[in-house]
């Protein structure tokens, strides 16, 4: 059995026991094992059971590049054998921040390592994948006996032609692909990262907090994409801002 169902939290604190799943491509997420009475309480109501009934593993989904928390799984496992599954959704932005910075604050360095190798981990499936998307346009090329010259200025300077190549897309066409791709299926950095700056404006919003969200943003943002994601108006007032408070950032 599995049931969706949104909630808001109170407290949570992370387990120590940590998963990535990769099969969730082309948005994989890791997940770390949580406690949390308010959950318990719960899931015995939800699935009508008491505590000498089984027990209860509770899992947070948590998408390491937007650094939210996504998903709440809960698992009760009763003695008898059989499983009850149950699904929370966050789809506050301002829970998702602020359930994954709780995560932070109790889980250490241990939590902070895992977010980083899961980010190395989830960026080398999704470059396998992308590479893979397009091998199939490579070999549909192949089968057609079609090339495509070079748009690559500086493979042309160096008298690289486009028979000294086995393959149909290399170079710079390779890398435009890439990132075509990459947009289309909402994995491109600029897209992740925007939607990473929009959750922390709504978390940031409730506690009128302009300094730590502005701080915060420039630890991820060059002035490039701000201006892409909001503007040039906007972009020029966060610069101000950036400056006026001493703030490093990237242009």
């Amino acid at each position: 059995m599995e049931k969706w169902i949104d909630v808001s939290l109170n407290t949570t604190d992370v387990a120590h026991n940590f998963v990535i799943f990769e099969e969730s491509w082309p948005n994989p997420c890791c997940s770390v094992m949580v406690n949390s009475y308010e959950l318990f309480k719960l899931s015995l109501s939800f699935f009508g059971c008491k505590p000498e009934d089984g027990h209860l593993e509770i899992y947070a989904d948590i998408d390491p590049e937007r650094r939210l928390v996504t998903n709440f799984q809960l698992i009760f496992k009763a003695n008898d054998g059989k499983e009850q599954n149950l699904n929370i959704a966050v789809t506050s932005a301002v829970n998702q921040v602020s359930y994954y910075k709780t995560f932070e604050e109790e889980g250490g360095k241990d939590f902070i390592d895992f977010i980083e190798r899961s980010l190395n981990r989830l960026n080398g499936i999704k470059m396998e994948h992308i590479g893979g998307l397009i091998d199939v346009f490579d070999d549909f090329l192949e089968e057609k006996g079609v090339r495509i010259p070079s748009s690559d200025e500086a493979m042309k300077s160096d008298g690289y032609t486009t028979e000294d190549n086995a393959a149909r897309i290399y170079g710079s066409d390779y890398d435009t692909l890439s990132e075509k791709l990459s947009y289309y299926l909402r994995i491109s950095k600029s897209r992740v990262l925007k939607n990473r700056s929009d959750a922390l404006l709504n978390y940031y919003e409730t506690s009128n907090n302009e300094l730590d969200y502005y701080t915060e943003l420039a630890e991820f943002a060059s002035l490039d994409m701000v201006t892409e994601w909001y503007g040039k108006e906007t972009a020029d007032h966060i610069k101000d801002f950036w400056k006026e408070h001493g703030i490093e950032f990237h242009e």
